[in-house]
């Protein structure tokens, strides 16, 4: 024999060694996967204590049936268990430290080392030839203080994948809509180059399983989930708020209030653009506006794991969508209009928006002589709700405002005689992460502001302030507002009552998004907000003088 042909045996030998290897690995190395059967009665964990000490074991117990599954992190295999089994708990932290690891935004900065790291198990019972749908448990190893704790999970391929991940800048330039795509090619800013995070609808939506960790480690609610990216401009921020959207409405009280009808979407915010700041202004507001005329967000703060990585804080939101004013009034959604910003149909039926131009545009033209048109707007727009309204956006400062972050709905029902029922325009607070001092100082003249925008709102209300009582009434509301729900003492208190939960949790926070630097950078942003609540009264008492004493469009007050 040749040596080549010795040669060519040998490798041929080897060829057939390494594909029989690989086979028997391929066959016996991975489990099979389990098919899901509905129904069914999930593991018994015992102690449902999320916060564990690294090391420690939880011990599985299966069901009835005796035989159960469990698979460690978003990817790996069900393996099967007969009675119970114990798992030895120890951080994720190699999987943490990929996604820790992966840059999600044009401006994102690699995280400081030494973040804490979750253990998730994702557990199932044998049911007939497969297994009861999975549950997802999560455990903890630091402490977050008065913080729940809210776990996401979902395959890393939903997250990073360049094509089909969320997270990622990935491939969305190639395949993005036109319309993104000119947007950016318009306005070049860093915010806005096509990432996967910017793009939009349901074939961007990823399942997974949520569960909610309550401060002292219990489960408050675990469910399945779907996920996508929420928001506008501040999708192209390193950090991303997330649409979550339950396959049953989710019945649980996450905002103080009695949850008749459940939830079917909430987002879990990054504060919009304070994320780089005070990281609570809009949260904040929204808090200081409860029980007032319109509708407001309640808001939950929490710490975020994904796929057992440290995400830090965000705050859970209600979605105020047609299904969010649904659920709060117990009425069918197809007769919801919401309109937003400069009157553009959010949701609904087209031809409100006409009509509410028409009202508007006539109101602007309206010289406020004539009381019966007083009497139609009476009729057609909740008027002490708008003028509420109008007057909070001016107090707090809102600089993204009024040509957007606007919205207001109406009933189109059979008008019922209860408010907001009554078929009457609504107006539903947006977001106010530009309010509050970080664009404008406490002097700020909102008047002006509101003045040189000519979008539908502001002709509604200039042109109902050229009527005596209308203006009469504003001002009144105005001077309320500050000295109750507004005033300096009542905005401390609550502002410090929110600093007080958030700023154990913000040291880690800022070592995982570098944005702001450090705390002490955070508490400078919050001073800002603390000046703003002690100087803004006296300044808007002294443009609300200037105002009461000033004609409007020739109109005597």
């Amino acid at each position: 024999m040749s040596t080549w042909q010795g040669l060519r045996a040998t490798m041929g030998s080897l060829l057939i060694l390494l594909l029989a290897f690989v086979l028997v690995a391929w066959i016996g190395g991975a489990p099979p996967r389990v098919q899901v059967v509905p129904g069914g009665v999930v593991p018994d964990l015992g102690d449902d204590q999320a916060h564990r000490t690294p090391g420690g074991l939880l011990k599985l117990e299966a069901g009835s049936n005796g035989r159960g599954y469990f698979a460690i992190g978003p990817d790996g295999e069900f393996t099967p268990f007969n009675g119970s089994v114990d798992i030895e708990l120890e951080p994720s932290k190699v999987q943490a430290a990929r996604l820790l690891a992966t840059p999600i935004s044009l401006t994102w900065r690699h995280p400081f080392a030494g973040l804490p790291a979750a253990r998730s198990v994702r557990i199932a019972n044998a049911q007939g030839d497969g297994r009861t749908e999975e549950r997802l448990r999560t455990f903890l190893f630091a402490d977050h203080g008065e913080l729940p704790v809210v776990s996401l999970q979902m395959p890393m391929g939903a997250l990073l994948d360049p094509d089909t991940g969320l997270l990622v800048v990935g491939n969305a330039i190639f395949h993005g809509p036109k319309k993104m795509l000119i947007a950016e090619a318009r306005d070049p800013r860093w915010w806005k180059y096509p990432g996967n995070f910017h793009m939009r609808g349901r074939e961007w939506e990823r399942a997974g399983r949520m569960q909610f960790i309550l401060p002292d480690g219990g489960t408050g609610f675990e469910t399945a989930v779907r996920v996508r990216i929420n928001g506008q401009m501040t999708r192209g921020f390193p950090q991303h708020a997330f649409r979550l959207g339950f396959r049953e409405p989710l019945r649980y009280d996450l905002f103080g209030e009695e949850v008749k009808e459940g939830y079917d979407a909430l987002v879990l915010r990054a504060a919009g653009n304070d994320q780089i700041k005070a990281m609570m202004r809009d949260v904040f507001q929204h808090r200081l506006c409860e029980g007032l005329p319109f509708e407001t967000s309640g808001h939950r703060t929490c710490v975020v794991y994904i796929n057992d990585a440290y995400w830090g804080v965000h705050h859970l939101r209600p979605r105020m969508d047609d299904e969010e004013v649904a659920r709060r009034y117990g009425i069918p959604r197809k007769r919801i209009t919401i309109l937003e910003d400069e009157a553009r149909l959010y949701r609904g039926d087209t031809a409100e928006v006409a009509r509410f131009e028409r009202l508007a545009n006539l109101t602007g033209a309206w010289d406020g002589r004539d009381a019966a048109w007083a009497d139609t707007l009476l009729a057609r727009v909740d008027v002490e709700g708008f003028l509420s309204y109008m007057a909070t956006q001016m107090i707090l400062g809102n600089m993204d405002w009024p040509n957007q972050n606007v919205r207001f709905w109406r009933y189109s029902g059979k008008p019922r005689k209860e408010r907001p029922l009554d078929g009457r325009w609504y107006f539903i607070m947006g977001d106010s992460d530009l309010g509050y001092g970080v664009q404008g100082p406490p002097s700020a003249d909102m008047f002006l502001r509101a003045k040189v925008m000519d979008v539908p709102i502001t002709r509604l209300f200039w042109g109902m302030m050229r009527w005596p009582p209308f203006k009469a009434r504003f001002i009144e509301v105005a001077e309320g507002l500050l000295q109750g729900p507004f005033s300096t003492e009542r905005s401390l208190r609550e502002l410090d009552a929110i600093v007080l939960l958030m700023a154990p949790e913000m040291e880690r926070h800022t070592a995982r998004w570098r944005k702001p630097a450090n705390v002490d950078d955070w508490r400078a942003f919050v001073d800002v907000m603390r000046n703003f609540a002690q100087q803004r009264g006296p300044a808007v008492r002294d443009q609300l003088r200037a105002f009461a004493a000033r004609e409007v469009d020739g109109q005597k007050p």
